[in-house]
């Protein structure tokens, strides 16, 4: 069996740090409302929880593994694959924003932190798993050496 020459660490982006900056503004604006404060005081509070998951929240890929730091990993075996490639998806519309991600069965589940772009893997099970990258042509490369290149597929 070959090595996997390929992993990639993505931070969560920005927007997590914008979310918890808007969280805060309002709920410091809460205060100020009648009858505002309880809900002010748990919306000051989850500015610093979301800046927590900024500064430690990353994506790792690493050969078999996806993990969003720090939930548990998921390993993906290579002989489950059936078929794979590289495609740009809508985030927030496939699957209401970064992170691990499950809008409905069609679209399946999103392992992603930033950007648009990824490697779409159809599993035996019929199971959709995305994994979002920065650097999607390796990442399929990577995967190519494990799974056949007839089951490498092109985005329909």
């Amino acid at each position: 069996m070959p090595t996997v020459h390929y992993r990639e660490v993505q931070g969560l982006g920005a927007l997590v740090a914008v979310a918890a900056v808007m969280a805060l503004v309002y709920g410091i604006a809460l205060q100020f409302m009648p009858k505002g404060w309880p809900a002010g005081i748990a919306l000051i509070g989850a500015p610093f929880v979301l800046l927590l998951m900024y500064a430690l929240g990353k994506l790792v890929t690493d050969s078999l593994y996806v993990r969003l730091f720090p939930l548990p990993l998921r390993r993906i075996d290579w002989d489950a694959i059936e078929s794979y490639y590289v495609r740009t998806y809508r985030p927030i519309r496939e699957y209401g924003g970064w992170g691990i991600k499950q809008r409905d069965r069609g679209s399946g589940i999103a392992y992603n932190a930033q950007g648009n772009r990824g490697v779409r893997q159809i599993l035996c099970s019929c199971q959709r798993v995305l994994i979002g990258s920065q650097q999607p042509e390796s990442l399929e490369a990577a995967i190519a050496d494990f799974v056949p290149q007839d089951q490498a597929a092109t985005e329909a």
